[in-house]
Formats: structure tokens, sequence, C-alpha cells
């Protein structure tokens, strides 16, 4: 899948049964074109989509020069096509860049900063105000259809990506548990909207008491630089974060869910920006495409040719 110029995603899968006939290509953006075209692939009911996808006999793909660039696979996008798909970018763009505004987080600069008491996550367990479960680091579970979140789907904020099979090493997450990844010495961190995913190899989930905790606000303050720096344990030559060295303000509950309400809109608005870029990208290449076809006019009244 071509998702840039510059970066293409390969999906790989071990064959069930007999061996595949085709590989699907995809040139696109937008995630949600590549999760529906995937999905059709899987079931069997892709079709060809000028331009965006195609899946690609195997044989075609074993010439003397094997080049499996995605473009160099799709047909040509027909330049009526393209106008319109211009449109529908343009309006996913403009519907996304609406909600921006509303999304930021209404704070302000202190006049008179205060000195925040803070508690290590290991004491707030100690403490019973949240509890603390971790994942097997090894994926050994087995193929099934049980949704799995991995490191990867916390990082980019996405919704969980892998399969399996549970058993009862396995944890499964209810609505509102923290769950956290490390990615560059820091933390990735998100909280759960609904129950039944299985966590995945390497996570952690803090499960905080509601009455004393809010989820929101721990989830925020844990991505704090602060936290990065002190959640760190050098080991030999490298370093790994800690998640039970990571600290805490202590705050009333009602203050707990007003700053916890900024970090849940802060969190829509990292995933509002991506698909902003993804589709900005998208846009910026079908208006080139759109120009030099003929096929997109300025507004208003056109000059007379000659």
């Amino acid at each position: 899948m071509a998702l840039s110029a510059a970066h293409h995603l390969w999906l790989l899968r071990r064959p069930a049964g007999d061996t595949p006939q085709s590989v699907l290509m995809v040139s696109s953006a937008d995630p949600g074109t590549i999760v529906m075209t995937w999905q059709r692939f899987c079931e069997g009911t892709a079709r060809e989509e000028p331009g965006v996808s195609r899946a690609v006999p195997v044989i075609d793909l074993l010439d003397e020069e094997v080049d499996l660039t995605p473009g160099r696979h799709l047909s040509a996008l027909a330049p009526d096509h393209a106008a319109e798909r211009f449109t529908q970018a343009r309006d996913r763009l403009a519907a996304v860049a609406g909600e921006l505004h509303d999304l930021l987080p209404d704070l302000r600069p202190a006049r008179d900063p205060r000195e925040l008491t803070v508690v290590p996550v290991a004491e707030l367990a100690r403490t019973g105000q949240l509890a603390i479960h971790q994942a097997p680091a090894r994926r050994d579970f087995g193929p099934g259809e049980q949704a799995v979140i991995t490191a990867e789907d916390v990082i980019e904020g996405r919704a969980a990506s892998d399969r399996g099979t549970q058993d009862e090493r396995w944890i499964t997450v209810r609505s509102g548990d923290i769950v956290v990844a490390v990615a560059g010495g820091r933390f990735a961190v998100r909280v759960a909207a609904t129950d039944g995913d299985m966590l995945g190899p390497g996570l952690t989930v803090l499960r905080v008491d509601p009455r004393q905790l809010d989820p929101h606000f721990v989830a925020g303050v844990l991505r704090s630089s602060a936290n990065a720096q002190t959640s760190v344990v050098q080991t030999g030559g490298t370093g790994r974060a800690d998640i039970r060295r990571a600290r805490v303000p202590q705050l009333p509950l009602a203050e707990q869910r007003r700053y916890g309400g900024a970090f849940a809109r802060m969190e829509k608005l990292e995933s509002a920006v991506h698909a902003a870029a993804a589709s900005g990208a998208e846009l910026a290449q079908l208006l080139a495409d759109g120009v030099l076809a003929g096929t997109l006019k300025l507004p208003g009244r056109q000059p007379e040719p000659g």
C-alpha cells in the first residue's frame, strides 16, 4: 500500500489453505479507503478502483524486473473520476477542519503556578487507587477472531488491529482502562472506550478506581516530559520505561475530571489532525491530476482560449 510517495506499507499474512493467486495493490492516504479495500479483498469481493486499488495476479509480478510499487500496477484514474474524488477529498478535509477549533483545549497560563503533590503509580497501586496489569511479552496466542490491541494501535490511536484466541493468561480490556505502550522512551497512552478487546504483547493496563481517579486525567499526565525522564530505568547500555515510577498529581476528583476532559479533547484533536494530514496529501495529488487533465476549473468566469 502506498500511503505517500515515500511511505509504503506491506501487510503480510501466512497463507491458509491454497496459495494466494493475487496481491492487493493500494495507493491511498485515506485510512477508511485502505481498510474497506482490504476487507473486500479478504472477503473475495474486491473490485478494481482505477488509480486506487487492484488485485494483481502473482504471475504478473514475476517478471525479469520485479517492481512492487503499487502505482505501477494500477490502471490510470479516469479524468472525470479524479475530479469527483477531488470534490470528495475536499469535503472530507473541510469537515475535519471544521472540528479542529471546537477540540482545542480551553486552558490558560496560571498567574501563580502552584506546587503539586505527586504520587508514583506504584503507590497508587499499593493504596488501591488503581491496579496494574501486564500482558505477556511474547505473541504466543493462537489464531482467532478476538480483537487484540497492539503497541502500534496505542501509538497511532486506532482500533485494535490484531486478532487471536484468548486464554487465561491474556487480559480483557474494559471501558475506562488506561492502555500503555512505550515508544521512544515515552509513554503512549489511550483510554479504552469499549469492553472486550484483548491486551496485546508488551502492553500494560492501569485500571483506576473511578471513585478516586479520573482515567483521562491519569492518562494525560503519564504522557508528560517529566514522566518520560523519571520513568526510564537504565539496564546495562539500554533504557526501558517503568510505569510504576511515573508520577500523578494529587487533585480533587472534580478537578481531575475537568483536566481529564481537556486531555480527552486533545486526544480527539490529534486524531483529527492526522486525518486532515492524510486528506490534505490526497487532495494535493488530485488537484495536480485534475488540473493536468483539464477536469478542474477555477471559480468565476474562465478566459477565452486564444
